[in-house]
Order: structure tokens, then sequence, then C-alpha cells
């Protein structure tokens, strides 16, 4: 393994500029556009996939903000197209906002792919309210 290859990370927003809502009512993958970091380059800010370079440990984490009244946000990390962990929530006529998280440590081997899908009602803005971050945590 080199140097270059052990050294995994990304964080990423969905939004690369402005503000807005993204919706979908079936599961679609979302594209995070704003790359705040991205060592190795195995984050596609043009698909919304991060390729395993190696077989490893990795920590995947993610965050959504809705930001409409009486709508629902549903995000699911996919590994290889299968859900793992799902986050969700609705708000309500008395909340105007919330917000959903989850995180999860995969094993994963070369070319195994990981995104997020949308479900639902999802807002970003210049404050990047909604993440998308890994990183691999060591080889196996």
């Amino acid at each position: 393994m080199t140097n270059n290859v052990s050294k995994v990370a990304f964080s990423t927003s969905l939004l690369d500029s402005g503000e807005g809502n993204t919706v979908n009512l079936e599961y679609m993958t979302l594209v995070f556009k704003n790359v705040f970091t991205n060592i190795g380059n195995h984050y596609s800010p043009v698909t919304g996939y991060f390729t395993a370079p190696i077989r490893g440990v990795y920590y995947f984490r993610f965050t959504g903000h809705l930001a409409s009244v009486n709508n629902f946000l549903a995000m699911r990390l996919v590994k290889n197209e299968d859900p793992i962990v799902l986050s969700g929530d609705r708000v309500h006529d008395i909340y105007r906002e919330d917000n959903v998280s989850n995180g999860v440590v995969l094993q994963l081997e070369i070319n195994d792919v990981v995104a997020i899908q949308l479900g639902g009602d999802i807002w970003d803005d210049t404050y990047h309210r909604s993440t998308f971050s890994g990183f691999l945590l060591f080889a196996l």
C-alpha cells in the first residue's frame, strides 16, 4: 500500500453556492457538489459516489436539513446500492426546521461504492447544513 492510497478522506455539502431545496419522493442519489476536502479524489462531485481505493474499514457520516413545513426528509446511506442506514424526519406546523444525521463504520472492498440517497425534501444554503463525509480508519 502506498502512502497516497492510505490517505483517504472527503467532506462535502450539497450545494456549491446559493440556497434551495432538492425534492425527490423516490430514493435518488444525492450529488454533494461543494467539496471541502477530497484527499485521494475518491469522492466524485459529478456522480455523488465515493469509491473505495483499497480494502479497509471506513467511517461515513451524513446530515440533512429540512426547512419546509409539512414535508419529510429521508436520507439513506447505500453501499453498492444496498441500503445500510437511514435517518428521517417530518416537519410539522409548529416546527419550521429540523435536522437528521447518521453515521456508520463499514468494511469495504476495492471499488465498493458508497452514496447517500434522498427520499423527500432537503435544504442547503451557505451554512452548509446538508453534508456527507467519510474517511479510511485503517487498511485490511
